[in-house]
């Protein structure tokens, strides 16, 4: 006597099948969709509970976008990430000249030359492309207006402690704990800061009620 399983499976068709698989899916991308909205809960990109050689792991990290992961090193910044690959941040190269140029005319005299301005921004572009400038606290903030979350996670061999940083609105960066939580991460703080750079509020590993509460956990 056949199983109500076996049964139902040689009843359905191979486009039964199909139609079943395309279903499930769409349905799967949905939830992930809803998870990245409401702050991550699923692993897209950033493994937490690994450190990634002696930069650490380091990365720009937005709650509905592909986290921009790197290995820290000189000639290797947040800023250098950018701008090797604005379209990961929904820029490209003409808007990121036109914020260097907006930045330079501010700190200079009226009637200053916009040819030498414009080549002092390709030349700065250059530059910060290449890793020999490590900091535009403009763009960066912009960024952070736009969801995005500066990330650096350090690793202490000698006590096996790990700090992760946060730098970004409170906001995106409660969303971006709530990811960090789903991960088995040993021996841990988190560090967050706010655009400005003033602290947020400081955690360890999250062990605490008051830890919770500060992110509203």
């Amino acid at each position: 006597m056949k199983s109500f399983l076996q049964y139902i499976t040689e009843a359905l068709t191979a486009s039964d099948i199909a139609i079943a698989k395309k279903n499930m899916a769409r349905i799967a991308k949905q939830v992930m969709a809803k998870q990245a909205k409401r702050g991550g809960f699923i692993n897209r990109g950033i493994a937490w509970n690994t450190d990634t050689g002696k930069g650490g792991l380091h990365a720009w990290w937005h709650a509905s976008k592909k986290p921009v992961v790197f290995s820290w090193s000189p000639e290797n910044y947040h800023i250098t990430q950018v701008f090797k690959n604005p379209a990961a941040f929904g820029l490209t190269r003409e808007v990121l000249i036109d914020m260097l140029f907006d930045e330079l005319i501010k700190n200079l005299l009226p009637g200053a030359d916009e040819q030498r301005v414009k080549a002092k921004v390709m030349s700065d572009y250059l530059r910060y492309e290449r890793g020999e400038m490590d900091y535009n606290k403009p763009i960066e903030k912009f960024l952070m207006s736009k969801g995005w979350v500066k990330v650096s996670k350090t690793y202490s061999k000698s006590t096996s402690y790990r700090n992760i940083g946060l730098l970004g609105n409170l906001s995106d960066v409660k969303k971006c704990v709530r990811e960090i939580i789903q991960w088995d991460i040993p021996e841990f703080s988190i560090s967050a800061m706010d655009p400005e750079g003033r602290l947020l509020t400081t955690m360890g590993g999250l062990k605490t009620e008051r830890d919770k509460e500060a992110f509203a956990l």
